[in-house]
């Protein structure tokens, strides 16, 4: 390493950092879905849709996809996401010292935390080492 380098920033810097990244995350889309549900009514649209006889593809294809994104179910699917989260915390290794993930015990952050970060690789605050 030459003078002018910085060194490696230590990975229990980032340890705390990425379970609040992804609750905050998972909170905001969760906060958006919540208005979308408290603010449409998409979803008797989505039923009159369904009672069509016969609706192009290309209508199926939206009822599908609509469905399949339904704000309520991502308000189900965020707060799954957020247990996930809270169940691997971060440890110390009473003998060595190292950081792990209490419920993987493996390094920290986890494959696992790593994984559920992906979909926000291109928000601010997400740290391309959590890459897999």
């Amino acid at each position: 390493m030459t003078e002018t380098q910085e060194p490696p920033e230590e990975p229990a810097e980032l340890e705390p950092h990425i379970a609040a990244f992804l609750l905050h995350r998972i909170d905001e889309d969760e906060k958006t879905a919540q208005v979308f549900i408290d603010e449409t009514t998409l979803p008797a649209a989505w039923m009159a849709l369904h009672e069509l006889t016969d609706p192009p593809a290309s209508i199926r294809r939206a009822f599908k996809h609509a469905i399949r994104h339904d704000p309520a179910r991502i308000v189900t699917e965020r707060s799954a996401k957020r247990r996930i989260v809270l169940l691997h915390e971060v440890i110390t290794v009473p003998v060595t010292g190292r950081r792990a993930c209490s419920e993987c015990n493996g390094d920290f952050p986890c494959k696992t935390l790593r994984l559920l970060a992906l979909p926000y690789d291109d928000y601010p605050g997400y740290d391309q080492g959590w890459a897999l």
